[in-house]
């Protein structure tokens, strides 16, 4: 459900300088439902201003926590999901990280 998109909105807003990975997702489960969820999947402009600054210094792994909510509001799971973001190398230079 929220696998790819925190990648792809990256992926878009940072541009074509950058690689960005899925690196690591994990969900904890808090109640079994059986009715609609959703869950909300942006990121706010000040965060992906914090990660193009970051990565000047170099690879970043920013970690984005998802709440699962029902109609309610009630949070039945968690998605923790973390990135691998990186500025792309030029041609010729170094390729150790």
């Amino acid at each position: 459900m929220t696998d790819p998109f925190h990648m792809l909105i990256l992926i878009e807003e940072l541009g074509r300088e950058f690689v960005v990975w899925d690196q690591d997702s994990r969900i904890e489960f808090k109640r079994a439902v059986r009715v609609p969820v959703h869950a909300d999947l942006a990121i706010a402009t000040d965060e992906i201003e914090r990660i193009r600054t970051e990565t000047e210094a170099g690879p970043t792994n920013p970690v984005f926590v998802v709440p699962i909510v029902d109609d309610n509001g009630e949070v039945i799971a968690r998605v923790t999901k973390t990135l691998y973001v990186r500025r792309k190398r030029r041609r010729g230079t170094d390729t150790a990280d």
